[in-house]
């Protein structure tokens, strides 16, 4: 059961891997700046969660998992919310669109159990090369550069 779960992690892995720049760059100008990289950094997590939810419950009925998935994002978008005093509509928004999408990705691992090729082959090394550029670039990401080129 270990195996199944973990390889369909790190195929979202390796897809967020290729987003994570451009994630990266929405979270440095719409969330504070001491919650940018704990963000960056725990994203994974939620599909790690999905793989394992949809995995244990093989046979989940598509309202069931919608509804786990409202009360997961609900619940981590208010842990975020409350534990690093973001204030802001444009924040409150990225931290449950971020978890959201990062669930529904291992929602798809999950029950697929594939990996998108043709979108690391074209549009991820793309969107990956524009966004470390641009995040060199960003006077507001400065502080940040070492990060972004780490995680390049």
């Amino acid at each position: 059961m270990k195996k199944p779960i973990l390889m369909r992690w790190f195929w979202c892995l390796l897809e967020y891997l290729m987003l994570c720049p451009i994630i990266f760059i929405i979270a440095g100008f719409s969330l504070p700046e001491s919650s940018v990289i704990p963000f960056v950094l725990t994203l994974p997590v939620n599909t790690l969660i999905a793989v394992v939810v949809i995995l244990v419950l093989k046979k989940l009925r598509r309202f069931l998992t919608v509804f786990i998935g409202i009360i997961y994002t609900v619940g981590i978008t208010w842990l975020w919310v409350t534990l690093f005093h973001i204030d802001t509509i444009g924040g409150t928004m990225v931290i449950a669109i971020g978890t959201g999408l990062m669930f529904m990705n291992g929602i798809r691992a999950g029950s697929e159990g594939s990996i998108r090729t043709p979108f690391f082959y074209t549009i991820g090394l793309l969107i990956h090369a524009i966004s470390v550029f641009l995040t060199n670039q960003a006077p507001t990401l400065i502080q940040f550069r070492t990060f972004a080129f780490v995680l390049a």
